[in-house]
């Protein structure tokens, strides 16, 4: 299959402006242009083009449990206290906790969005670049914000304090194939 990005995006870049060839197979992709947000749709088919083109090298990489690659943590702010996703033979089971901050314990939600898939991402990635069980997380807040790629307006600093503390209370299963592997609680 073959992209032209020229024909959709009339004020590509130059580097957008050359025919991309598709691997087919068992995933299919559409672009589609946003009639609202032309621009998006063409900074999207940019980016789309660059990720598909460059190889990945050094601090590009990435690494992830392949069950969370395929069933991740919630995208939005789930209603009670567990959620449970399969696909295929994987699957994840989330139960939120609760924390206890001196004033006694306090509920947890389960753990959604991008702060805690990233954090997991990147506490993956920084276990496996340094081979070690102590990951380098930063001193502060900004820090931890700036190694995942995100950046430190206020708000973000209240939600990466929510997202962990429901990360670290939550009791978090993922099974493959008749496998069950659990979070175990450390120190």
């Amino acid at each position: 299959m073959e992209l032209s990005f020229k024909a959709a995006c009339p004020s590509a870049t130059q580097s957008t402006q050359r025919i991309i060839k598709v691997n087919p197979g068992p995933i299919a992709a559409t672009a589609t242009l946003s009639k609202a947000r032309p621009d998006r749709s063409c900074k999207l088919l940019d980016v789309a083009h660059t990720i598909g083109t460059t190889l990945p090298s050094g601090n590009d990489m990435a690494f992830n449990h392949a069950v969370l690659c395929q069933v991740g943590l919630p995208r939005s702010k789930v209603e009670g206290r567990e959620f449970r996703r399969e696909s295929g033979k994987m699957w994840i089971s989330i139960q939120a906790g609760w924390l206890d901050e001196g004033r006694g314990h306090v509920a947890q939600t389960v753990p959604y969005g991008p702060m805690p898939r990233l954090a997991l991402a990147l506490v993956s990635t920084l276990a496996k670049r340094h081979k070690t069980r102590e990951i380098p997380i930063g001193d502060n807040a900004a820090q931890f914000l700036k190694l995942m790629g995100i950046d430190d307006q206020g708000n973000r600093y209240s939600k990466l304090r929510e997202q962990m503390h429901a990360l670290a209370a939550c009791r978090l299963q993922i099974g493959n194939q008749g496998r069950t592997y659990i979070q175990r609680a450390t120190g």
